[in-house]
C-alpha cells in the first residue's frame, strides 16, 4: 500500500497542548504549527516516520521554556513505539528525547503525537540546559551513563578507575557550582531545578565518600598526588 502523508494542527497555549487531525478544507487561524508526515519506512516490520514542522505564525520553532524542536520521529514495533524530539537548548546544544509508548502510531496516531509533545514539555520544563540534563543522568559515580542516539541505539563507556572517579568529582563540583550560577530568581521552577541539582549532587558525594572510606589515607593520597602530577 502506498504511504499516504497525514496532517496535524498544533495548538499551545503556555503549557496547554491541543493536536488535532486536519482535512485539506480545515481553517487553520487557530492553531501555531502544522505537523505533515513526511516519510515511512518498514523495516521488517519496524516503521518509522519523520515529519515536517511548518510554522503557522510568528514562532519559527515549538518552544517550550527556551527549548526549540527540531526534529520529530516516530518508529517502533520491534520492541515498542518510540517518539523522539531533537531539542535544541538556550545555549545551542542538542539533545535527542524518547517517549516509549505502548500504543500503536498507525492506530493512534495523534494520541502518539500529543504524547510525544507533551514529554518534550516536561523534558524542557524540567531540565534547565543539555548540561544541566547530563549533570543529572551521568549521577552514576561508577559507570558512565548510556546514551542513546535518535535510533534508540546506546553506548557507554568502561568503568571508571579510582583516580578517574576523584578526578571526575572534582570537575563535577566545579560544574555544579556553574549550574547554580544560573539560578537567579525564586521562581517554582527555579526552585525545583536547583533542588533537583543539589540532589544530585549530594547523591554522587555520598559515593565519593564511600570511597574514600574503603581505601586507607595512603592509598587515597597517592591518587590525589598522581591527579597533581598530571595537572602539573
Amino acid at each position: 500500500m502506498p504511504f499516504e502523508s497525514l496532517k496535524f494542527a498544533i495548538a499551545i497555549l503556555g503549557e496547554d497542548i491541543k493536536v488535532e487531525q486536519i482535512s485539506e478544507d480545515k481553517n487553520l487561524s487557530n492553531f501555531d504549527f502544522l505537523i505533515i508526515e513526511k516519510s515511512f519506512t518498514n523495516h521488517d516490520g519496524n516503521k518509522s516516520y519523520t515529519f515536517d514542522i511548518k510554522p503557522l505564525k510568528d514562532n519559527e520553532y515549538i518552544e517550550f521554556f527556551n527549548w526549540k524542536i527540531l526534529d520529530l520521529r516516530i518508529s517502533g514495533n520491534w520492541y515498542g513505539e518510540f517518539g523522539r524530539c531533537k531539542m535544541l537548548d538556550y545555549f545551542g546544544k542538542e539533545e535527542w528525547i524518547c517517549l516509549t509508548g505502548l500504543i500503536t502510531y498507525e492506530e493512534n496516531r495523534k494520541e502518539m503525537i500529543e504524547k510525544t509533545l507533551i514529554k518534550a514539555r516536561d523534558f524542557a520544563k524540567n531540565n534547565y540546559s543539555t548540561e544541566y540534563y547530563n549533570f543529572i543522568m551521568d549521577n552514576d559515580f561508577n559507570n558512565p551513563r548510556i546514551i542513546y542516539n535518535d535510533r534508540g541505539f546506546g553506548k557507554h563507556r568502561r568503568s571508571f578507575t579510582d583516580i578517574e572517579k576523584i578526578k571526575r568529582t572534582q570537575n563535577r563540583l566545579e560544574q555544579y557550582n556553574k549550574l547554580m550560577g544560573y539560578f537567579q530568581d525564586q521562581s517554582k521552577r527555579t526552585i525545583l531545578l536547583r533542588e533537583r541539582l543539589s540532589s544530585a549532587m549530594a547523591e554522587y558525594l555520598i559515593q565519593y565518600c564511600r570511597l574514600l572510606e574503603e581505601n586507607s589515607n595512603e592509598e587515597v593520597r597517592q591518587i590525589l598526588d598522581d591527579i597533581n602530577t598530571e595537572e602539573r
